[in-house]
């Protein structure tokens, strides 16, 4: 219970208000029922259909703090329909007409109206929220490559092998965790070149070989990091 109440906050808060509302609307008119006319309840059912919708909008989640910004886009929006649904139909309540043709129409705009304009802040989000996936991916998967090069330290202990395993490092975190369709071929080769290092540290081959193969890598960190420039 308390994870929900923490959690549903703005839920929350538009039930109270959606309550609120009811209790300020019944209390006006519930002596005045035989007097109350056609677009007075088609307000009503309006006004209350946006509340709804305003609950049903705090459940689409926020997965990471960098799509908060993008879901601004959608209270605003949000906020924008039930503080004009609120304008409209109380001045349709206080006019209380039989004619219920405007207040329809009128309504029925603003609700289409916030749907279009939903769907375009809701787009915009989705593409926010795709592009920090794959953000996060390309980071994590370029830190797997420097933790790997950090693994073969404890398979060596030649210090002149040890600083070109450093060295070799540096440039991996120095180096961009982008990447396109033109660099995955040669990430792929650079991560069959480090188990090439690694399975030479094993198998102890002599210094020379184990260096050539570390510039190796090091040349194809450098061709990896040509392509992404080219590609900005």
């Amino acid at each position: 219970m308390k994870k929900f109440l923490t959690s549903r906050v703005p839920l929350l808060l538009v039930i109270i208000s959606l309550a609120l509302f009811n209790v300020v609307f019944w209390a006006i008119v519930g002596k005045h029922i035989d007097a109350l006319h056609t677009g007075l309840w088609i307000a009503y059912g309006f006004l209350t259909t946006a509340f709804v919708v305003v609950g049903a909008v705090t459940f689409i989640p926020v997965k990471n703090k960098n799509t908060i910004a993008s879901f601004s886009l959608i209270f605003i929006v949000t906020t924008a329909f039930l503080g004009l649904s609120l304008l409209i139909n109380i001045i349709v309540m206080a006019v209380n007409s039989d004619d219920f043709v405007w207040p329809l129409v009128l309504n029925a705009i603003v609700l289409f109206v916030y749907m279009a304009a939903m769907l375009i802040a809701y787009k915009h989000l989705s593409r926010v929220d795709d592009n920090t996936v794959a953000r996060e991916t390309r980071m994590r998967d370029w830190r797997t490559v420097s933790i790997n090069v950090t693994g073969l330290f404890n398979l060596t202990d030649d210090a002149e092998v040890l600083a070109a395993l450093k060295k070799f490092r540096e440039d991996i975190d120095c180096s961009s965790t982008a990447s396109s369709e033109a660099t995955k071929e040669t990430e792929k080769e650079l991560d069959e070149q480090i188990i090439t290092i690694k399975s030479l540290l094993k198998a102890g081959s002599d210094k020379e070989t184990v260096l050539k193969a570390i510039r190796v890598a090091g040349g194809i960190l450098k061709t990896r990091n040509q392509l992404l420039m080219t590609m900005r």
